[in-house]
């Protein structure tokens, strides 16, 4: 039998020797190696049949998700400066509220101071004309009056040395403190001034007080009436 060569020569083979060769029982140690390089190969066939699995399985979850944008650096900066803007714009709200109210109390206590000291007046003046009625009567009857100055006791008028009541020449609802000055001679009589408090009155502001110095009274809680008043 012949058969050629990689070279392309033909070789001759003995026949008998070469199906014995053939027939020849394969080496024990040759067939258990192959066995075991075969079991190895089909075992890393599946590792990696398994792990090619996992990793499309996982590229698929990966991309059936929404993908999550982040916010690029200028979106954030622009959402901090209109927090900023925020936080200013209810910051300024809050100062102009506070000074809206402080002007409020200033005002009210203005107007209130200012409405004390018209009711404290317009009492004074009550006291000028009753005092004055109260004063011309001790005249006409003959009743020597010494002084020129005059308090109450209530509805009692004390003029110098001499006391009347003038309860029916004041307002049903007068009370407080009276102090005034008078004039009385042989010639007539007559009230010069008089001032009204619902407090008693301090003895050094017991003359003729001008508007400021109401006012700055007022502002020390001392309202005091006075008529006439000096501007």
């Amino acid at each position: 039998m012949n058969e050629k060569s990689q070279n392309g020569d033909v070789v001759e083979l003995n026949l008998p020797d070469y199906i014995e060769e053939q027939n020849a029982i394969p080496d024990v140690e040759t067939e258990s190696s192959f066995a075991e390089n075969k079991e190895e190969i089909y075992i890393r066939n599946r590792k990696l049949a398994a792990e090619e699995s996992y990793i499309q399985m996982k590229t698929a979850h990966e991309n059936s998700r929404p993908a999550v944008k982040m916010p690029s650096a200028e979106k954030v900066d622009t959402v901090g400066k209109k927090f900023r803007r925020k936080l200013e714009a209810i910051f300024c709200a809050a100062i102009v509220a506070i000074v809206a109210a402080v002007t409020l109390i200033i005002t009210a206590s203005g107007n209130g101071t200012d409405a004390a000291l018209e009711e404290a007046d317009e009492k004074a003046r009550s006291v000028f004309s009753s005092s004055g009625a109260g004063l011309v009567n001790l005249y006409i009857s003959g009743t020597k009056v010494e002084g020129n100055t005059f308090e109450n006791d209530g509805t009692v008028f004390t003029f110098g040395n001499s006391k009347t009541d003038v309860a029916n020449f004041l307002r049903d609802d007068f009370s407080g403190y009276v102090y005034g000055e008078f004039d009385f001679s042989d010639n007539g009589a007559g009230v010069t001034y008089t001032l009204w408090s619902a407090e008693p009155i301090p003895d050094e502001y017991k003359r003729v007080l001008t508007d400021s110095e109401q006012e700055a009274l007022a502002k020390q809680g001392i309202i005091i009436g006075c008529y006439p008043s000096r501007r």
